[in-house]
Formats: C-alpha cells, structure tokens, sequence
C-alpha cells in the first residue's frame, strides 16, 4: 500500500476499489470511518467469525446509500424502510403498516400487482372493481364499492345474479349498518333516462305477474303494474285491479287523500286496519271512523267492550318550560284568515262541545256538557266583536236532559246556578256570581274543612255566615248595611255584636303596630253641635239604665258622678309625701276664653297650657301631633304639636295647695285665739 493513498487519515476512493475481497475471520480487523473524529481512520476487531457464518447482526444496524434512502434495524422487534428522504413503512410484529395513516399506495394506476390472495377480512374503505369480480364467501364492504360495469349474465344488460340454493336462503340481501343519522342509503336504484322507465319490477316466479313495481315518477304499485296512482295496491289473484287502494294529494276531482274503491260494484268500499281495529266506511259522505266497532255512529266512533276507554293525545318531548302538550282543536267555521268577507259566527253558536251520556233501562240520556258559546255577535262582526263563554250543564235526579248550570263568561265571571251574564259595572273586576235561576231564591258557597261546615247563605234581601255544626248564625248583614255578629236580632244599630260568654269580650279594638300614632277607635259624626244634641259614646245596662255617655260637646256623663283612678298602694312604688304646690297653684293664671274651632260659642274657664308652662308646671303639659281638624283651622299647625294640660294632675296640687292654705288658715285661727285671750 503507498502511502500517498492515506493522507491525514483519509483514505483515497480509487485505494478502496482496488483492494482485494476477502471474507473476515476471527482475529481480522475491519478499518472504519468514525465521523465524530477528525482523524477518522479506526480499526475494529473482528471476533466470533468462522467461514461458515452468513449472517451480519448488530444492534440498530442501518443498510442503505445513505441516511435516508436506508433499511434500518431500529429495535429488536421492528424493521424500518426510508426512501426519498421520508420515513415510509416499517415491519412489525404480524404487520407490515405505514408509518403514517393513510399514506403509502399499493401499486400505481400504471404498474399494478397481479394477483392479491388473502385468507382473511379485506377491510376497504372504497372498493373499485374495474373488471370481474368473483366472491366465493362474503364481501363486506364498511364503506361504499363501486361497481362500473355491474355483474353481467347473459342477456341482461345490468343485472344481479346471486345463487340462493336453500330454502330459506335469500336470492340477495343488503344491510346497511351505519344508517342512524337518515342520510346513508341501504341500497339505491337509479330508473331510466325517462319517467316511464322503471327503476324497480319484482314479480312471482315465473314473471307472469307483478309483485312490485316502482316507476322514475314515484309511483309505486303493490300487485299491480297499472301506475295511475302515486301508491297503487291491488289483489293480482282478482284480476289486477278489482280493489285498489290510492294515495295521492287533494285535487279538485278527488278529495280523498286515502281511499278504497270496489270497481266490480263501482262504490267505494269500506276499510279495516287490523282485527277489531279501525274501520272506515265506504258509502257515507263524510266516511266514518270506528275504532273498536265496525258500525261507527258517528264520524270518529271509539268503543271498547271493557271499562277506561282512552283517547290520548301526547307530545313526547324533553319539557323546557315553555313546551305544549297533546292539543284537541274544536272548531266552527271556514277557519280563514283571508280577511273581511268571511262567514262568521254569531251570538248563541256553539263552537264546540263535550257530552257526557249515559244509558237508562228506557232510553239512553245526555247527563252533562261543556260547550263553548257565542254571546256576543250579529253574524256580519270581526273576531273583536265576538265574546264566547264556557258553560258546564249536569242533569239532576227527576229530569230527562242536561241543563247549564254554571258560565264562565267571556269578562272572567264564573256564573253557578243560573246562565245570566256577568255584572255590568265598569270598576269590578271577574266575579263570581252564584245565583237562583235554576232552584228557589236562595243561594249559598258551602265550606268544609276538617272540622265543621260552614256557608254563606244569601237569602230574601240579606247575607249571612252560618256555622252548621252549631246550627246558627255567626254573622248577618242586612239588606239596609247593618251587620250582626252572634245573633239576627234587630238592635237598630249598624254594627252589633253579641256575646253570650261570660269571660270573652263583644267587641275590641287593638293595634299592634310599634309605632302606633292613630286612634283604635273612632267615633264620629258630621253633625256639627256642642249642645247635648246627640252622644258619641254610650253605655248602658241594658233595658235598665244609660250609666255613661260622651255627648257632641265632648262632656262626660255618668249616673254617680264618680270618676277614679287606680291608686292601690300595693301597685305604687316610692311612695313620699308632695312638696308645696303653693307657690304653683298661685302662679297659676285661671282665664275664660272661648274656642276658635269644634265647640265655639262657649266661655269657659281654664288654663293656657303655654302659661302653665311659663310658670315652671311642664310637667301638666303634654303634646300630641294636630289632627285634621286643627290643621283646617289653623293650616300652619300641620307637622306640629298640640298643647293640652293634665287637669288631673292639676286638681291634685290645688288639694296640696289648699291643705296648705288650710294648715295656714288654723294656724292664724290659734294665735288669734291666743291674741283675743
């Protein structure tokens, strides 16, 4: 070797490809260009070679031109295979897959593989067979296969010839297991290049008959090939079309949507869907529906030979608070909405009912209807005009019919007893009105709880609340306003209570109110007097003696002239004697005056209460707010406080005073006693 082919441990290609080809054994050392060094010239050991070894194993050994065109033993379990600088298949364990889905072809349109054996499932997601195609087992086809010259036998054209040899085998069978969203097709048919081609004919075995056919215009018949009919059916055993059953739209010839017609007895024929199910009949005009009967009496008839018939109209959706249920429509008229001109309904049309009917040993008998009537309304009125109410009728025992016995009317009155309309006054709102057009004079709303019973009864020109449990009245009000409480007495009062217990009271009053600044109770009266004309309070004993009255000037009466105060010394705490009131009672200033308001005309005598509080008495004078009445006299005092004095508290330091006086007065007696010697 001359050493001009190796420079700086660099080996000249022409030295390598002159070298003679040796197979290594052990002991041998193999050169090897390391890239990680700059002097890349290394020598390896050769170890374990005999002549008869063939194989070459390393781990993560690499065979190719370079990098990425290379077979590449990556792990112990897998084989990779670059080419054209991209990672593309790789040999694992059972499989041979491409690194990426979806990514690696098979052959090319132009160099295509001969023949393909597979002893096992084909999984394609699009099937292109551009010749024959022969299926020994089962094909099954997840996504779409395309067929484009179709499976051809003998003369036919396009057709379909699969062997069913068994009894129950079926001559061709298509599934479609992925049509849950309503847009794959299970098998479609393409008609002709015209309407009147057929795009489907199934007939019985020796293709004398029709079993099914299917026409390009969507007709479709079912024993027949006559296609006059969108849906066509008829008994091919009857000559083909003795009995046809049509679907089509409404026209102006037919306005049937669904009907049955006898051809050999030219009329239309009855109908039955099911045994005992649902009958319509043929020969009336409108036909009549019987559900459960086969003789209907009336347009839609339901009957069931047992108890609990039902009629169930539902919506089957998730609630959303908003959501409607079964709806039944009860309806009178043309139902336009064309505008003005339309036939209307008017006052005493019933736009619907429900009858409620039952069987006697005689006859059978309406006992009960709902209906909804017109009230209002001439017949030539628009929607605004026309008021409907709702009326319930019942039979009673001895009568023969039903008769209305309670109204809703159309202003929201609920009328019981009588088919009078609603009240007529503007400021009332619904009412409910129980009347006596149907039995009597009398009326009453009757009341049961737990425990009683209860009603209030309107009778002969008054209203009263009757406790039946105890078989009387516990109130009463008149027709002249007067009310009763406890008794139906006339005491020729306004309001009268009476109580017959020993330990309750007859009337009180009470607030319960905190802040509580009015009067519990009230007695008034627009007569203007302060002359004794009448009283505002009175107590008597009664049928013996008035013993205390409060009359029109605000002067107390009593029979004994005895007014007290509680004074129990057992109820008083700090119990002194007074000071002396004598200097209070002598700067008292006694005057007469006469009032500006209420009770004039009057001198009296008295105290100011702002002079009683000059002379250093505040505690005689107490504040109130001024009522109506003194802000009407005088307007400035509205939102302030009136003066008045504690009379009583007053009278008391005049005793004091005088027992002051007295003491004074025996005093001055003694000494002139004692003087005049």
């Amino acid at each position: 070797m001359a050493n001009t082919k190796i420079t700086n441990h660099i080996v000249d290609k022409t030295f390598i490809s002159g070298l003679t080809a040796v197979t290594p054994v052990a002991g041998d050392y193999v050169i090897i260009g390391d890239t990680s060094d700059s002097n890349n010239l290394k020598k390896a050991l050769v170890s374990g070679l005999t002549d008869s070894d063939t194989s070459l194993l390393a781990t993560d050994i690499k065979i190719g031109e370079d990098d990425e065109t290379k077979i590449d033993f990556e792990t112990a379990d897998e084989i990779h295979f670059y080419a054209a600088n991209a990672h593309q298949v790789k040999l694992v364990d059972g499989a041979i897959v491409p690194v990426t889905d979806n990514d690696i072809d098979l052959g090319t349109s132009s160099l295509e593989f001969k023949d393909l054996f597979l002893d096992g499932t084909a999984h394609v997601d699009t099937l292109d067979v551009d010749a024959n195609a022969t299926v020994a087992g089962t094909l099954g086809v997840t996504g779409a296969a395309t067929l484009s010259g179709g499976f051809a036998a003998a003369n036919k054209s396009t057709v379909i010839v699969p062997d069913g040899t068994g009894d129950d085998d079926w001559a061709f069978e298509v599934h479609n297991l992925e049509a849950t969203d309503g847009r794959s097709y299970g098998m479609k048919i393409e008609a002709g290049s015209t309407a009147n081609d057929q795009a489907l004919v199934i007939q019985d075995h020796d293709g004398t008959k029709d079993l099914l056919v299917l026409d390009g215009a969507s007709k479709l018949g079912i024993g027949t090939g006559t296609l006059n009919k969108i849906v066509n059916f008829a008994d091919p055993a009857q000559g083909g079309e003795t009995l046809k059953l049509h679907f089509e739209a409404d026209s102006s010839a037919d306005k049937w949507g669904i009907y049955a017609y006898d051809r050999t007895n030219s009329h239309y024929a009855n109908m039955s869907l099911g045994q005992n199910g649902i009958y319509i009949t043929g020969a009336d005009n409108p036909p009549k529906i019987g559900i459960g009967t086969a003789s209907p009496a009336y347009n839609m008839h339901i009957q069931k030979a047992a108890t609990e018939t039902t009629l169930a109209i539902q919506s089957n959706i998730s609630p959303t608070g908003s959501s409607v249920g079964g709806r039944l429509r009860l309806q009178l008229g043309s139902m336009s909405n064309a505008g003005s001109g339309i036939a209307d309904t008017s006052a005493g049309d019933k736009l619907g009912q429900v009858l409620f009917e039952g069987q006697g040993t005689d006859y059978s008998y309406q006992a009960g209807e709902v209906a909804c009537v017109v009230t209002t309304g001439d017949g030539n009125d628009g929607r605004v005009n026309q008021g409907a109410a709702l009326t319930f009728g019942t039979m009673s025992v001895g009568a023969t019919s039903q008769v209305e016995k309670m109204r809703l009317t159309a202003k929201g009155d609920l009328c019981v007893g009588g088919t009078n309309e609603e009240h007529t006054s503007s400021d009332i709102g619904p009412s409910i009105h129980l009347m006596s057009d149907t039995y009597g004079t009398d009326v009453s709303l009757h009341l049961h709880p737990d425990t009683g019973e209860w009603s209030l009864y309107a009778y002969n020109g008054f209203l009263g609340i009757i406790d039946h449990t105890a078989n009387t009245y516990r109130m009463k009000i008149a027709s002249n306003g007067e009310v009763t409480f406890g008794t139906t007495n006339d005491y020729g009062a306004k309001l009268t209570a009476l109580e017959t217990r020993s330990d309750h009271t007859a009337l009180l009053g009470e607030a319960t109110d905190g802040s509580f600044t009015h009067n519990v109770i009230d007695a008034s009266c627009t007569r203007n007097t302060a002359n004794a004309s009448y009283r505002l309070y009175q107590g008597q004993r009664r049928g013996t003696a008035v013993v205390f009255s409060v009359n029109d000037a605000g002067n107390v009466q009593n029979t004994n002239n005895s007014f007290t105060g509680l004074s129990d010394q057992r109820l008083k705490t700090n119990i002194a004697d007074a000071g002396s009131q004598w200097d209070d009672i002598k700067a008292l200033k006694v005057r007469t005056y006469q009032w500006g308001m209420g009770n004039t005309g009057h001198t009296q005598l008295g105290v100011i209460s702002q002079e009683v509080e000059a002379a250093g008495m505040n505690g005689l004078v107490e504040e109130s707010p001024a009522d109506e009445y003194h802000i009407a006299y005088d307007s400035s005092l509205e939102g302030e406080k009136i003066k008045s004095v504690k009379y009583s508290v007053l009278y008391m330091k005049a005793v004091k005073a005088l027992q002051e006086a007295m003491t004074k007065i025996e005093a001055l007696e003694a000494r002139v006693t004692t003087l005049e010697g």
